[in-house]
């Protein structure tokens, strides 16, 4: 896998895990592909509510928004993040009210909840590309803001 594409990923999974975290929602792991798949990767975590799970949801790409315009990279060849857009839509559509309005300061939050955290991001970014998959005790090592424990996680 491209260098590039494979530090990318890390940032889009440390992404939601960060956000998760300092959310209060457990990170049950999170992890990336080895090789292949420049996209590849999931955190599971444990949102037990819509709000939290639309946040987490954007801060992956997100994430990676704000990791390329930091190293001056085109925004234009993100990941998509097709699937967590649709997977979002069907959490708003269940919070009700304006789409747009809600979409519009749900990305507000989750923008300025990741760069509270952005050493944290980059962190377990890190920590991810080394090991490839982390669970909750190393990610929330690596997360001061973190408000859960290991107890909500199990």
């Amino acid at each position: 896998m491209n260098a590039k594409w494979d530090e990318i990923n890390a940032i889009h999974n440390a992404g939601y895990a960060v956000v998760a975290l300092v959310l209060g929602v457990p990170v049950l792991t999170v992890w990336m592909e080895a090789d292949g798949d420049p996209f590849g990767g999931c955190c599971r975590a444990q949102a037990q509510d819509s709000k939290s799970e639309v946040l987490i949801k954007f801060a992956g790409v997100g994430a990676e928004l704000i990791f390329r315009e930091f190293r001056g990279w085109s925004l234009l060849f993100t990941s998509s993040g097709r699937g967590d857009w649709l997977e979002a839509q069907a959490y708003l559509d269940s919070i009700g009210g304006s789409r747009k309005a809600l979409i519009r300061d749900m990305k507000s939050e989750v923008t300025q909840l990741l760069k509270d955290n952005w050493t944290s991001v980059l962190a377990v970014a890190q920590k991810l590309r080394e090991q490839r998959c982390l669970g909750f005790y190393e990610v929330a090592s690596l997360v001061p803001s973190c408000i859960c424990s290991k107890e909500e996680a199990a």
